[in-house]
């Protein structure tokens, strides 16, 4: 079985409260983990969240 596993690293520390930021970080790491599903021509489904 094969996976793929994407994470994203801010440079400069979030507070937890940072709800904004913390948001636009959850969207980049799936943007970028469904292009890379894409681009892998995956035929099982990637279960990401919508969006």
């Amino acid at each position: 079985m094969n996976r793929l596993v994407v994470s994203v690293t801010a440079h400069t520390p979030l507070d937890a409260s940072d709800t904004k930021a913390t948001s636009v970080l959850e969207e980049l790491a799936v943007d970028f983990a469904r292009q890379a599903h894409e681009d892998a021509e995956c035929e099982v489904p990637a279960r990401l969240p919508v969006g």
